[in-house]
């Protein structure tokens, strides 16, 4: 705290003017100049109310048209399918033109998509575009249904009865559609309708609002003049908040030369107090994050013994191509690890480490352990926090697995969730009873920012994970532990898109 301070000490030569310079917006005003500005800020508000109305009525226009433009479209569509398709098929049938040299077809694509055209700008009465267009699937399969017969050289009277079924549906579509056009009709005039009570409601209210502010520009002529009284009981008010330990209120210049540094030293005091704190609390954390990262380090070396002597082993008895594979598996990993001293790296190399140590223990394993790594590629270019799926895959596979009988499957999943991203390692191990689960997650819900308990957790590798995770994340991200006793274990966590809360990717 002493070098803090020291830190903080104005140097020789320096004045108060810096500090004070940040809460001065502008050299004071007369009185009149502060009158005049109150009414040039009325004036722009007067100008909202109509802007707000031309907004309001081009909003509708555009709705107008756009039911005006959807229901010439749908009267177009319901003249082709009532009248071209049957045409089309009636000259078929009655032996005037071949069947593909015909537009039926055509002109039934031509209907669809125009229909999904209308329904993407949506409408109060889309459903009856919807059973159209499942009308007009139907219309369409007894047309290739008349093809088909007349390929394999069906009877007139057959034909016949399809060029019936072909007008009913078409008929059909053609009802549905002037359904839809009255429809329409009805949401325009309502629409109409809605535009002129709108028009009369802003209307009023820009007459009200103007009559109101000019009432108030002569209610802030009077009062303005008391403001000055009113600035010693706020001095008064914010001083007695400073002292209360209420260091994040600031107070404004009042616009009166007589207490514009005042005030502005009350601030920088404030301020100053208030960062000395913050830099107090960020040592704090600090020193937590440097402790966990030489917690880190001493998970390491078990790891690192066991497998050097899997790859003597598997050197000694001619694994050849499985020592290649466990050392650059095992390289892999403790590069990733180091990262060149970086905290944040990204999903995929995060992916890529587990990958690895997984490799490794694969071999180690094999009679135990099968694995799968589920993450798209799209998220590996996302920031987070290094070295925290591995201690869960860990902790998965010496807690959970190794204590089942037979061979245990693990998995590990990476998958966006809004601007989130959540991460999953599950295991199919022995689980945890009820009474070992609500222990766990008691320790794991410590509070980091009170004194550090001298207790140490059974949970070792998830309560540092979770302590870590609290503390680069600020509270946004923590463990969230799912178990049943004999079926497994499945551990998530949720960490920001955009990485630290800070925005930036910074070395610790």
């Amino acid at each position: 705290m002493k070098n803090l301070f020291e830190k903080s000490r104005i140097c020789p030569g320096q004045t108060t003017e810096m500090f004070i310079a940040p809460f001065r917006k502008k050299a004071p005003k007369s009185l009149n100049k502060q009158v005049l500005g109150s009414i040039l800020i009325i004036i722009c508000f007067l100008t909202i109310a109509p802007i707000g109305l031309l907004l309001l009525t081009g909003f509708q226009t555009i709705q107008y048209d756009k039911i005006i433009t959807n229901v010439s479209r749908a009267n177009d569509f319901s003249q082709t399918v009532a009248v071209k398709i049957p045409d089309e098929i009636w000259k078929i049938v009655a032996g005037q033109q071949y069947f593909y040299s015909g537009n039926q077809i055509l002109y039934i694509h031509q209907v669809r998509e125009g229909i999904k055209e209308i329904q993407r700008t949506g409408g109060e009465a889309v459903e009856l575009l919807a059973v159209a267009s499942r009308a007009l699937d139907t219309l369409e399969n007894y047309v290739l249904l008349l093809g088909d017969q007349i390929r394999r050289g069906a009877s007139v009277s057959e034909n016949e009865v399809i060029l019936e079924e072909v007008r009913g549906v078409a008929s059909l579509i053609e009802e549905l559609l002037q359904k839809y056009i009255v429809e329409e009709i009805k949401s325009s005039s309502e629409a109409n309708e809605r535009l002129k009570h709108l028009t009369n409601i802003m209307t009023i209210s820009l007459l009200i609002f103007f009559l109101a502010a000019v009432v108030f520009a002569f209610i802030v002529r009077r009062t303005l003049s008391n403001n000055i009284q009113h600035a010693i009981s706020k001095v008064e008010d914010f001083s007695n908040q400073i002292a209360a330990g209420q260091l994040d209120r600031r107070i404004t210049s009042p616009s009166i030369q007589e207490f514009e540094h005042l005030t502005g030293n009350l601030n920088i005091m404030a301020t100053k107090i208030q960062q000395l704190i913050d830099a107090n609390i960020r040592e704090q954390k600090n020193l937590q994050k440097a402790q966990m990262q030489a917690l880190q380090a001493q998970i390491t070396p078990h790891f690192l013994y066991n497998t050097l002597d899997t790859i003597i082993w598997l050197a000694e008895v001619g694994q050849t191509k499985q020592v290649v594979e466990l050392t650059k598996a095992f390289s892999n990993f403790f590069r990733i690890s180091l990262s060149r001293g970086r905290e944040w790296i990204t999903v995929g190399e995060e992916i890529e480490h587990i990958k690895s140590y997984l490799t490794v223990q694969e071999i180690r394993y094999r009679d135990i352990l099968d694995y799968e790594i589920n993450c798209d590629e799209s998220l590996y270019n996302f920031p987070m926090l290094k070295l925290v799926l591995q201690p869960l895959v860990e902790n998965a596979l010496y807690h959970g697995i190794k204590n089942r009988r037979g061979r245990g499957h693990l998995q590990v999943n990476a998958t966006r969730s809004g601007d989130l991203l959540h991460f999953e390692v599950t295991d199919n191990g022995i689980g945890m009873t009820e009474e070992r689960l609500a222990q766990v997650t008691k320790e794991l819900s410590t509070d980091f920012d009170r004194a550090e308990t001298t207790e140490k957790p059974s949970v070792y590798g998830l309560f540092n994970v979770n302590k870590r995770l609290y503390l680069y994340y600020n509270q946004q991200a923590s463990l969230n532990i799912v178990s049943v006793l004999k079926q497994g274990t499945t551990v998530s966590f949720n960490v920001p898109l955009s990485g630290p809360k800070e925005g930036k990717l910074e070395n610790v």
